[in-house]
Formats: structure tokens, sequence, C-alpha cells
């Protein structure tokens, strides 16, 4: 068995593993690069009996996949657990991530080892286009912003909700005399336009994975009032399986709701939130405080009794955990919502599968 550290850029890695030299013990430092002549070199070198730990970057998930055929266990340290001290080089770090491979295997166990979850491609797939929609989201919001900063420099006026249709946008370009500035609205609103196709193309994809692969799931979480296609396929993205969460505790924290709580004797704080956890789904969650305050009695009382004592932000994310927590027994075990609208569940069922058969439809045009 060997133990191997590398540390990972966007075109070269650098690997350190043990060696003999002269009789002495010593890490190995060589350099590979991310081509297709590198790599077969480099995993000629591998083991089915070795240890692999990758530092995560952007590029681990799709490095993990390259080498696992040929090791035994790639592991991708999580940063955040792991300080590292000293002069930062290719080199140092991959000795130093040799260290802490090999302390971990040697003292306390590769279950020990603090390494990132791997999610299946499937679920990389779903945070990609995530990551693409809010980008998309926050092009519209940006360009309607300066829409109507640009109205406003001219005395005008109008409701944000008036560019959503072809006729208000005619008229907030109707408002302006001065030509430079009615073709800069017209070029901003032909840039809304186009960024609102794609966020509504790439809402149709997220839709078509769900339904192929999470479709039980997904209708699962909209029977709770407030969650939609969108904030349900956000939830599984973030949390890929539910099994690995052995407690709601360590489902919350992960989902970014869990405050760190610090006790001394009978005193109790509660801290921040941890940052280090994935924020897609409390980004969601929180448009919709008011459907979930709504949902039932017991979460409206829990609402307005933690409002009369302290400020919105921290009511609206106790209120969140509270719906998770019920996210994650429903999930468990496979249990829908108990104060679920059934007329509401069809409406957003209906317009999950029409989103999601629209890539179907053109899946079978182009075959």
């Amino acid at each position: 068995m060997s133990c191997i550290a590398i540390d990972l850029h966007s075109d070269c890695f650098t690997s350190a593993i043990r060696g003999d030299v002269d009789g002495k013990s010593v890490k190995l430092v060589k350099k590979y690069f991310l081509n297709k002549k590198s790599l077969l070199e480099y995993t000629d070198t591998l083991s089915k009996t070795d240890y692999v730990a990758i530092e995560a970057t952007t590029n681990a998930f799709w490095f993990h996949d390259k080498i696992s055929p040929f090791v035994k266990d790639v592991i991708i340290l999580d940063t955040n657990k792991i300080n590292f001290k000293g002069n930062k080089t290719d080199n140092n770090d991959a000795r130093k991530l040799l260290d802490i491979l090999e302390y971990f295997l040697s003292v306390k166990g590769v279950n020990e080892i603090p390494r990132v979850f791997v999610p299946n491609i499937h679920i990389r797939e779903l945070r990609e286009l995530f990551t693409s929609y809010k980008l998309q989201k926050k092009i519209i919001t940006q360009l309607k912003n300066r829409i109507h900063s640009i109205l406003k420099q001219h005395g005008h006026v109008i409701k944000k909700a008036s560019l959503k249709t072809t006729k208000g946008k005619s008229f907030a370009i109707a408002l302006i005399d001065n030509e430079i500035s009615r073709l800069e609205i017209k070029r901003m609103i032909n840039q809304f336009e186009s960024a609102q196709i794609e966020a509504d193309t790439i809402a149709e994809l997220i839709a078509w994975i769900g339904k192929e692969y999470y479709q039980d799931e997904i209708e699962r979480l909209m029977t709770i009032p407030g969650f939609s296609f969108l904030s349900a396929l956000a939830l599984i993205a973030d949390i890929a399986e539910i099994n690995r969460f052995p407690t709601v505790k360590k489902f919350c924290s992960y989902l970014r709701t869990a405050p760190k709580i610090t006790e001394s004797n009978n005193t109790t704080h509660l801290g921040k939130v941890n940052k280090c956890s994935r924020s897609l789904t409390v980004s969601y969650l929180t448009q919709s405080v008011l459907h979930f305050r709504n949902s039932s009695q017991y979460f409206g009382t829990f609402y307005d009794r933690l409002k009369s004592g302290k400020g919105y932000g921290k009511t609206r994310m106790a209120l969140i955990r509270k719906i998770l927590v019920s996210a994650y027994y429903m999930l468990k075990r496979k249990e829908n919502f108990k104060w679920s609208d059934k007329s509401n569940m069809e409406v957003k069922t209906k317009l999950f599968h029409d989103i999601a058969g629209k890539v179907e439809t053109k899946i079978l045009k182009s075959a």
C-alpha cells in the first residue's frame, strides 16, 4: 500500500509519494500535466492498493473520476478542516497533504479523514445548471434595475413587473424622448429577453433531470406549500443522498441553517451559521417564508412567537430550519407533508411535468 498526495491545478498537478533513497525514507515529488499522455504516464505508476488524497479544487471531481479505476480509494480532502502552515509552494502543499493522509491512515483510520462527498454525475449536472440559472437571473435583475434607473433619470417611474410584458416594454421605450437613452433601453431590453430565454431553457433542463432521476423525491417535497420543483431540486442537488446524513442536526448544518453554539455553565450563546456549508437551498427557501408560515397553524404560531422577540432574519432562518427538519423526515420515511394542499399540489405537479416535457419533446424531434 502507498499513500499518494496530489496538489491539483487547472493544467497540471504535483504528486508526492514516500520512497526510499539511499536507505532513507523521503518524500518524492514529481510534476505531471493534465493531458492524455501525461495522465497515462501517471496512471501506470498506480496500483489497486494505493490511497490518493487530493486538495479540493474546481476540477477535483473530474480528476477523481480519471484515477479512481486505478487505485483503492481517492479522497478529496475538505480543506476547510485542514490548516496549512509555512511557505506555500506546489511541492510543499503536496508534502503536507501526504503527511495528513499518512497520519489519518496510520493513527485515526480512513473513516476519520475529513473528505468531500463525491456526488454522482446527475447531481453534478444539477449543480452546474443551478449556477448558470442563478447567473442568468442575476443578469436579468441587473438589466431591469438599470432600465428603471434610466427612466428615473428622465422623470419616469414604472412598476418592475411591467417589464415582463411586451406592452410594458414598449411603454418604457416610448416614455423616453432622448434618442441615445431610448436606444440604450432598447438594447438592454433585448439583452433582458435573451437572458430570460436562457434562464427558461436551463429551468427546463433542470426539470427534465429531476423527472428522469428524482421524480418521487420532488413530488414528495412539493407537498410542502412554498416548495416549487426548483426549490425541491435545489435541495436534492445540495444533499445528493438523504441517507448520508445520520441525524437531522447534521442535515441542517450542511444546509447552512444550524448556528454555532457556545455553552458555559448556564450560559448559551448562539453564533452565526456555518459558512462552509451549501447555500443553494436556503437561497430559494428564503423567498417562500410567508408560504411556509401560512402552510399550517403550527408553523404560523412558531413564526409569530419568534418574531415578537427576535429580528426578522433570525426568525426567517428558524422557520426555514423547521421546514428542513420536516423535509428530512419526509425523505427518510418517504411520507408526504402533513398539511399539504391537494389542489396546490396538483397545479405544481402539472407545471413540473409540462416544463420537463418541453425537453423530452425537443429530444424526440432531434432523434
